[in-house]
């Protein structure tokens, strides 16, 4: 309700982005190998801090990575991924699983929308973390976007803000 009418307080600061993936990489490992994947981790050198606050941004990642073991095929790979491109650290995670269909793409980031295959894979949810994410995303001067294939997959990813 607090993202509804806006009223969310930033505690904005220097953080190190390889370490915040690696956080939530870490409280999540048990739930990607109780799904046969394997979490991939791929860092570029000498990334530089991104300003953001910590706890949101950690919300965002661990509801990208939550969506990659959900919706990913049994036996595949989660590739988390973090590099620089202009001022801004881009933050991706990429399944190998349901996607999601052309006609629902412009529904996705709305609150409470769960796609059409999710209830075919039984997954669990209330259609709240990606309007989450874009939500926190926005607040924190980023972008957050995707790309998907129907059985092929999808790649979110968001960017932040270089701290200056």
């Amino acid at each position: 309700s607090r993202l509804d009418v806006g009223k969310i307080k930033l505690n904005l600061e220097k953080a190190d982005s390889q370490k915040l993936v690696k956080e939530v990489i870490d409280g999540r490992k048990q739930d990607v190998e109780t799904k046969g994947n394997v979490l991939k981790f791929e860092v570029e050198e000498n990334l530089p801090f991104v300003h953001t606050d910590r706890t949101r941004t950690k919300i965002v990642i661990n509801n990208l990575i939550d969506n990659a073991i959900k919706f990913s095929k049994t036996n595949t790979e989660i590739i988390v991924s973090l590099y620089k491109e202009g001022n801004k650290v881009i933050f991706s995670v990429e399944d190998f699983g349901v996607g999601i269909s052309k006609q629902e793409r412009k529904n996705i980031y709305k609150k409470f929308f769960r796609a059409e295959n999710v209830f075919r894979y039984q997954t669990k949810g209330f259609g709240l973390g990606l309007f989450t994410a874009k939500f926190i995303v926005d607040a924190l001067g980023g972008d957050l976007n995707f790309e998907s294939r129907e059985e092929v997959g999808s790649r979110f990813w968001f960017s932040l803000p270089i701290y200056k």
